[in-house]
């Protein structure tokens, strides 16, 4: 069966190429080798230490177990190491894309990858069971389309499972001195993602959840209208952490705003091109 609508433009270390490289592609192939050195040298990316990667990637694996099936076609945008597909156990079939070559190396061996731009994916109409899309919508350029090319390539009642940043603070990318072209160019918070995919695409939304609540980028969510000095929270949490972990827990998710949001969402019979 061929999954692609087109021939790729090329192979390079056996990958199909389906882009044209250009100033966006080879800013992330920069990203790419920097996160390799630095896996290779320190043993983490740079980004995030490794607990935390786990912990988001983690909360997404929760979802995808919970939707998929034995046999079903499984598609990473933004696949990367391969990482998220590696955890799951499922007897499925693995695909990947991405616009590294890097990575794509590295993870090609135990999945069927491609490099391409989210905007100009290849994959033939209605050819996944399960779509998974996790730090990727933020660094798009043209993101409707992006979403639509992932939904086209989704069967019916197949399920998108996303995971963005949440209501995050982009300054940091606007600073001179920061290393990167592109990087995240948008933020994301429960009701715009609901209003893009409901009303706009025509998907349902199955199921939200956060994740990453401490981290050094933490923000305490009621500050203002609580009038609750935010080392005053972070004392009341940690002397909780002594008595009850749950306890803790609720506090945490209770005043900290997430790092992330991850969203499942189903392509209805009826949905749009």
């Amino acid at each position: 069966m061929n999954i692609y609508k087109s021939k790729p433009l090329k192979y390079e270390n056996e990958i199909p190429i389906f882009s044209f490289s250009d100033e966006y592609i080879e800013n992330y192939n920069k990203i790419g080798k920097d996160v390799l050195k630095n896996i290779d040298i320190h043993g983490e990316n740079p980004f995030m230490p490794e607990n935390y990667w786990n912990s988001i990637e983690n909360s997404t694996l929760l979802l995808i177990e919970k939707y998929i099936k034995k046999n079903d076609k499984i598609l990473d945008v933004g696949v990367g190491l391969g990482r998220l597909l590696a955890k799951i156990n499922q007897d499925v079939e693995k695909f990947g894309v991405d616009i590294d070559i890097n990575q794509l190396v590295k993870s090609k061996d135990s999945i069927n990858v491609c490099l391409s731009k989210v905007e100009e994916i290849p994959y033939i109409d209605e050819l996944f069971d399960i779509i998974i899309c996790t730090d990727v919508l933020e660094h798009v350029i043209d993101l409707n389309l992006a979403i639509k090319n992932i939904i086209d390539c989704l069967k019916l009642n197949g399920k998108l499972i996303i995971r963005v940043p949440f209501r995050e603070n982009l300054s940091n990318y606007l600073e001179p001195s920061y290393p990167y072209k592109f990087a995240h160019l948008r933020n994301f918070d429960e009701n715009s993602l609901q209003l893009l995919f409901n009303k706009i695409f025509d998907m349902n939304v199955l199921d939200i959840s956060y994740c990453g609540y401490v981290n050094s980028r933490t923000k305490v969510r009621f500050f203002n209208e609580m009038k609750i000095p935010q080392k005053a929270i972070s004392v009341i949490i940690n002397i909780t952490s002594f008595f009850s972990k749950s306890l803790e827990m609720k506090l945490i998710k209770y005043f900290i705003l997430p790092i992330e949001i991850n969203m499942v969402l189903e392509k209805k019979c009826n949905t749009k091109k």
